[in-house]
């Protein structure tokens, strides 16, 4: 996609298209949000909560900022202090992330809900873990926590609703892209997965304008990511390419999507030198907005599964995202990355 064509649709999304607050019951829902202290992902657990959520978990690195944010919402919506709890995670470090998880799995009869919306944009260069720290954070780390919750959804999804739940559904893992995956290039995607995460911090490292771009990345591998973990689930079967989506009520027992929440007045580009320029240009949606479209996704029904969406609508997306070849690449990658490190669960 060129630029040209990209801003084109930035405009009509951001102008012309907006997000409806979401009203479905999160009631008797357990449900998880990382980077849940502050912009976004602060906003989508004001509207669980203000839903009924029965138990929520704000996954944060600063736990001084989100106790603020548990007694800011508490008092917002009279929720009783039961329904939301603090626990720490640094998707910076892959042990915080595994100690997360282990956490998750020892304290949590079940798992309705898991919303990752942590995620960075800067323009310092770093290696957390030894990989560009846009690569993991956004990546790496998000698919360590997904990937390894994902069998906790399943068995809630198998031992089924909890008696009296007013919204039944299945089990949602929704983790936050960005429309910006359609500027992507992905240079690395030739390389073997032996060789395509070094290869991606080293062109980080050793060029500027590879790593101006190292975001957008991202959340192309976001969408990669997704669509192979579709496949990876308990009943998915192998994998088929795009129709393996075809009825997957009948195939998975976890409904997996990518919302886009679109440009919003956040602290995600707080770093970015002419983000208050454009955000106003191109008229940034307000944080409750962006947070809607992740509510909404995690309440999605089955026509969204291992799909992108966009101001509450499914959309294709980048055709790159679709190849299923890649996506298994790149997860292997990831995977190897995690045996060598000696941080799964495993």
């Amino acid at each position: 996609m060129s630029t040209l064509e990209f801003l084109r649709g930035l405009i009509y999304e951001q102008y012309f298209q907006s997000v409806p607050k979401p009203t479905a019951s999160f009631a008797h829902k357990t449900v998880i949000i990382t980077g849940s202290n502050v912009g976004l992902g602060k906003e989508a657990a004001r509207h669980i909560s203000r839903l009924g959520c029965t138990r929520l978990i704000l996954g944060v690195r600063n736990t001084t900022a989100g106790e603020e944010a548990r007694k800011e919402i508490l008092a917002e919506m009279s929720a009783p202090e039961s329904s939301i709890a603090v626990w720490e995670v640094d998707l910076s470090s892959f042990d915080s992330v595994v100690g997360f998880v282990q956490r998750a799995n020892r304290e949590l009869d079940r798992l309705d809900v898991l919303l990752c919306n942590a995620g960075i944009n800067t323009v310092k260069f770093s290696e957390p873990e030894g990989y560009e720290s846009i690569l993991t954070v956004n990546v790496l780390s998000t698919y360590l926590m997904a990937s390894r919750l994902l069998p906790l959804l399943e068995r809630t999804a198998a031992a089924g609703p909890v008696p009296g739940d007013p919204e039944p559904r299945p089990p949602h893992l929704s983790i936050v892209g960005s429309d910006t995956h359609l500027l992507a290039k992905f240079p690395e995607q030739h390389e073997s997965a032996a060789k395509m995460l070094e290869a991606i911090t080293a062109n980080c490292k050793n060029d500027a304008s590879r790593f101006r771009a190292q975001y957008p990345t991202s959340k192309l591998l976001v969408l990669l990511m997704v669509r192979d973990l579709v496949y990876r689930q308990k009943r998915s079967g192998p994998s088929s390419g795009v129709n393996a989506i075809d009825k997957p009520e009948e195939k998975y027992p976890v409904i997996i999507n990518v919302p886009n929440p679109s440009l919003c007045h956040s602290s995600l580009t707080r770093e970015i030198p002419a983000a208050r320029f454009i955000k106003f240009v191109f008229h940034a949606r307000p944080a409750e907005m962006g947070g809607s479209a992740l509510v909404n996704a995690a309440a999605a029904g089955w026509e969204t599964n291992g799909q992108y969406l966009s101001s509450n609508k499914v959309n294709k997306g980048g055709s790159l995202t679709w190849d299923s070849a890649l996506g298994k690449k790149l997860v292997t990658a990831i995977e190897e990355c995690f045996k060598r490190l000696d941080t799964t669960e495993h």
